[in-house]
């Protein structure tokens, strides 16, 4: 072999040694960039979590200080402040079936709130990983 034939062929061999560590690069450029984004995507899911548990949260003390005020309303069978002296209490009176069927449906509709907004929050990632699969 002549000289140029060896330096061509040490020539080429660093070329393709260039080319494959600028494909490594880029690979190790997308695997970053895929976790920072995935980073971001927990980031926002735990923040919304969050948001949504503090709402959650205010709407279940909402839900037990009106069933509180109803229950003390039906337990006194008036409201508590007297009204001018020309106006007698105003008097409150509910059946028990009314009643029983008040605490039933605000308390289910609360904690079926809990549970679609935990399925939703929570399940998303049970979901996807656990999707049925099918048989031939």
């Amino acid at each position: 072999m002549s000289e140029p034939d060896i330096f061509s062929a040490i020539g080429s061999g660093v070329r393709n040694i260039d080319n494959k560590s600028k494909v490594q690069a880029k690979k190790e450029e997308s695997v970053l960039a895929d976790k920072t984004q995935q980073r971001q995507h927990n980031n926002e899911i735990h923040g919304l979590r969050k948001n949504h548990a503090w709402l959650l949260f205010c709407l279940t003390v909402f839900w037990v200080v009106v069933v509180w005020f109803v229950l003390l309303l039906q337990g006194f069978g008036q409201w508590f402040t007297p009204l001018p002296a020309s106006f007698k209490y105003i008097s409150f009176d509910l059946s028990d079936a009314v009643l029983i069927a008040f605490m039933t449906t605000t308390t289910t509709t609360v904690l079926g709130l809990y549970g679609i907004a935990a399925y939703w929050l929570y399940g998303g990632a049970n979901r996807k990983n656990n999707a049925p699969k099918k048989r031939k």
